[in-house]
Order: C-alpha cells, then sequence, then structure tokens
C-alpha cells in the first residue's frame, strides 16, 4: 500500500509519477481480475469521483498488450495532462451538468 492519494487531476498526476510500476499494475490491470470489471480503478475514479468519462475511456482505451507499465504511466499522465490544459482553457462553469447516458463503471462485470 501507497500513502499517495488523490483528490484533484493535478494531484492524480504527481501521485502517477511517484507510485511504483507495481501499483499502476494493481490498478490498471489487476483490477480487471479483482473486481471482474471490464474497467480499471482510474477510469472509475475518473469517472465517478470527479465526473470525467471521456478522459475515463481515452485511458480505458490504452492497450495493455502493446504497452510497457511504464509506457501505461505516461500515457495516462499525457492524457491528465491534456485534460487539465482543457479546463484551463475553458471559462468558468456555469454549475449545470450533462446528463451521463452510459451505465456507472463499476457496474460492468465480466461475463
Amino acid at each position: 500500500p501507497t500513502t499517495l492519494s488523490a483528490r484533484t487531476l493535478a494531484e492524480f498526476t504527481e501521485g502517477l509519477r511517484r507510485v511504483s510500476l507495481h501499483s499502476i499494475h494493481f490498478h490498471f490491470i489487476n483490477a480487471r481480475l479483482r473486481l471482474k470489471l471490464n474497467s480499471n480503478d482510474f477510469s472509475i475514479w475518473l469517472e465517478e469521483e470527479l465526473g470525467l468519462p471521456q478522459l475515463a475511456d481515452r485511458i480505458e482505451e490504452i492497450d495493455i498488450y502493446t504497452s510497457t507499465m511504464e509506457e501505461v504511466r505516461q500515457k495516462i499522465i499525457r492524457l491528465v495532462e491534456a485534460e487539465l490544459a482543457k479546463e484551463q482553457r475553458q471559462p468558468f462553469s456555469t454549475g449545470v451538468v450533462k446528463e451521463n447516458t452510459k451505465p456507472p463503471r463499476k457496474k460492468k462485470t465480466k461475463q
């Protein structure tokens, strides 16, 4: 277990830079087996806690068969940094939440 935790995208990026590759594997690959999900811990957190389903989907699309764990880490960091840059360019939010038509990610199970 690690003492690192994140509440924001910036904290998440910093944590990704600092954690071991074992931790990346646990949350990105092992989560699918451990929780019988078609997703990973990072995507679930991004969608459910930060309301970022598009970013969650992009991270979920990372191919674990053609990437090393370090490459997975770098790809996630690049995607999150792009999202942070996009947020900085957007005007102040009106507080209106768009309806999410996708079912919650954590309820997806393997069959």
